[in-house]
């Protein structure tokens, strides 16, 4: 690897001395390998999701809220580098490493319209993303608190959210779901969190829980491994009412643990292979008696509990996802 000093860098590798400025490196690699995170310079720069198709010498153009958030935002200026990432399979998928061009703006306004970037080089493989085995489920709450929910459970890496709908979900929060806005949370959290692929939204409203029992019940009976852990507050462990949920996870099979880990991602427009288990987390009301002698009734449904506290559908979740992220890392170093 040639050192750039003053004496032999070209004009277009001032952003590269530069680069090496700002963050103290005697060397910085052009073309850093393809390994399972970036290097230790490389994870300090801006982070976008781009769904694009990058190939490595290439410009891609950047349009919209993204040119404007790396221009304006950012104020990352011709010759920068940043990071982007895309959720796609196959040739130019993963993360790749890019240089900034001349942006084009508008001459009155001075906003940016069009932001164009080069591709130097790949970070990680598109099947470098791990996820939890996962999806989430829960009822609708509050615009603050779900959004909370969706960040720290993308940040977690769960592979899929949903709402169920249930007797006890107050009506004013079934009408704030907004699939856009929530979208752009968690999008916001895999930048953030080193994810390649954005939790996939299996319902853009909220689905009536016999309805979701019906559709888990005939995975399993067509032969695949599908089970919906419940978690219900109130419930004697001693007396069988219930199983704490790391028993239940340590109990399952490790193919179904392991079966999102090193999973590929998707593009965000198709569907991916739903996750084996399903985290059912009741509303601020909890659950009535008639959901719980229906939920009974499948055989797709575990009641799993959570400890002996009542907890927010908030806490609740970020809680049962812990446990299941513990599991997972305990299944993959055995």
């Amino acid at each position: 690897m040639r050192l750039l000093t003053r004496s032999n860098f070209a004009p277009e590798s001032r952003w590269l001395l530069n680069l090496r400025r700002t963050f103290g490196s005697e060397r910085f690699s052009l073309d850093p390998p393809a390994t399972s995170r970036p290097g230790k310079e490389v994870w300090k720069l801006p982070r976008i999701l781009l769904d694009t198709h990058f190939t490595i010498g290439e410009t891609v153009m950047i349009t919209a809220d993204v040119a404007h958030y790396l221009a304006n935002v950012m104020r990352l200026k011709e010759g920068s580098p940043f990071r982007a990432f895309n959720s796609r399979t196959g040739d130019g998928g993963g993360e790749y490493l890019l240089k900034m061009d001349r942006p084009t703006q508008t001459r009155r306004l001075r906003n940016i319209d069009v932001v164009h970037a080069s591709v130097v080089s790949q970070l990680r493989e598109a099947g470098a993303c791990a996820q939890l085995p996962v999806c989430l489920f829960l009822a609708p709450i509050r615009r603050a608190k779900m959004k909370l929910v969706l960040e720290k459970a993308t940040e977690l890496g769960v592979a899929a959210v949903g709402v169920v709908q249930t007797a006890l979900v107050q009506d004013g929060n079934i009408d704030k779901w907004d699939t856009d806005a929530y979208t752009r949370v968690m999008t916001e959290a895999c930048e953030q969190s080193e994810r390649l692929a954005v939790p996939h939204v299996s319902h853009t409203v909220p689905v009536p829980l016999a309805q979701l029992l019906l559709q888990w019940q005939k995975r399993k009976d067509d032969g695949e491994f599908a089970q919906l852990l419940m978690c219900r507050e109130r419930v004697s462990v001693e007396q069988g009412q219930g199983t704490p949920l790391l028993t239940a996870l340590l109990s399952a099979p490790q193919d179904a643990l392991l079966m999102m880990h090193g999973h590929k991602a998707t593009t965000l427009s198709s569907r991916p292979k739903p996750p084996p288990f399903g985290l059912l987390i009741g509303p601020e009301g909890g659950w009535t008696n008639d959901e719980l002698d229906l939920c009974n009734k499948h055989s797709v449904v575990k009641m799993v509990s959570l400890g002996d506290s009542i907890l927010r559908a908030e806490t609740a979740s970020l809680a049962a996802l812990s446990v299941v992220a513990s599991v997972v890392d305990h299944t993959k170093c055995n």
